[in-house]
């Protein structure tokens, strides 16, 4: 199939969309199926001559706030996750141990926004569309 993914915009290759697993409309794939494998699909390596989407926040942003105030959660409110900030702003950090946690998942690079899109790590804005 030809053209493009209504929800990421990625080029799409047969009846799921390569990049976030969405089935296209009309095929015989069923939801359950395509979370399955986008699942599975993250763990594999991107191949060079994909484009990545980014978030539009910056890790070195959340590792800073995460560093300096990640027991009130403000690195988890900057990246738009709210829920958790509120948890981590009465738990003060879930006691220290899920800011240790969130410094590593930031520094690994596996630390996501809300969308569960990447941070970014360069200066460059993200760009959708493009």
């Amino acid at each position: 199939m030809t053209g493009r993914c209504v929800i990421c915009g990625a080029p799409l290759e047969g009846s799921v969309c390569s990049y976030c697993g969405t089935p296209v409309p009309g095929s015989r794939k069923t939801a359950e199926n395509s979370r399955f494998e986008q699942r599975a699909r993250r763990t594999e390596p991107k191949r060079a001559s994909e484009k990545t989407v980014a978030s539009s926040r910056n890790k070195w942003v959340a590792l800073v706030l995460c560093l300096t105030v990640g027991w009130l959660g403000i690195h988890r409110f900057y990246v738009g996750k709210i829920g958790t900030g509120i948890l981590y702003w009465v738990t003060k950090g879930f006691y220290g141990v899920g800011v240790i946690v969130d410094l590593i998942l930031i520094l690994t690079d596996r630390f996501e926004d809300a969308q569960g899109l990447p941070l970014r790590a360069d200066g460059a804005a993200a760009k959708e569309g493009a």
